[in-house]
């Protein structure tokens, strides 16, 4: 990742649990809040991996994150599906990478 920020913030293993779309959108809500702490948003993201429990949880939480993040500049976005996650009701783990403006 190459940029001319000063300052990033790398958030990792925010995690969400079941799989409703509010649920989902729960788990960006934290990670906003985590990043909002740091001085910056999902707005500002430069990176977002999504480890989703399956592939239908994968699509909807990127449709959820969509909403947070600048369309201007899309960040780069990895989507993994994996067999399992830090806890074990989680079905989704999000990262980020965001430049403090």
């Amino acid at each position: 990742l190459k940029t001319n920020a000063r300052t990033l913030v790398i958030s990792s293993g925010q995690l969400g649990f079941r799989s409703t779309d509010a649920d989902l959108a729960l788990a960006f809500e934290r990670l906003q809040n985590t990043l909002a702490a740091a001085g910056t948003t999902l707005a500002n993201a430069a990176q977002l991996s999504i480890l989703a429990a399956s592939l239908d949880i994968g699509r909807r939480t990127e449709a959820q994150g969509r909403k947070y993040l600048n369309s201007r500049y899309d960040p780069a976005i990895l989507r993994v599906n994996v067999e399992g996650l830090p806890a074990l009701d989680a079905t989704v783990s999000l990262d980020t990478i965001a430049v403090v403006p």
